[in-house]
């Protein structure tokens, strides 16, 4: 388990419990080994950590990582364009799918990182 979590737990243990539960429904919900390869990249932007990108990117997995980038600095700013590289490769409702668990799963990892932070 992850440390910030735990010490949210301690506090309120019954939010965190939904919290999780909505982390799993979000990974049963969007295609998984292109959410784990974006979550990752989420992950090294929130903590400010290097990440290393996997060689031979195919431009499906390139399109949602860029997205990924521009959600996570800022999604006020994702483009149209970054929405139609993504409808160039899945449905809309697989994109809206993939959209909602990285909003979920993003959200987890600030949260984690937060209350790591404020509750030493």
């Amino acid at each position: 388990m992850r440390a910030g979590l735990e010490k949210l737990r301690e506090l309120r243990p019954e939010p965190v419990t939904e919290l999780e539960k909505v982390e799993e429904i979000a990974r049963e919900t969007a295609d998984r080994e292109l959410l784990d390869l974006c979550i990752s990249r989420a992950k090294a932007i929130l903590e400010r950590s290097e990440w290393t990108e996997p060689d031979e990117l195919e431009a499906r997995e390139r399109a949602y990582l860029d997205f990924t980038e521009q959600f996570v600095t800022a999604v006020s700013s994702v483009s149209d364009e970054q929405v139609a590289a993504l409808l160039q490769h899945d449905s809309p409702e697989d994109v809206y799918n993939f959209i909602g668990s990285l909003y979920a799963l993003e959200m987890v990892q600030r949260l984690e990182i937060v209350s790591g932070e404020v509750l030493q």
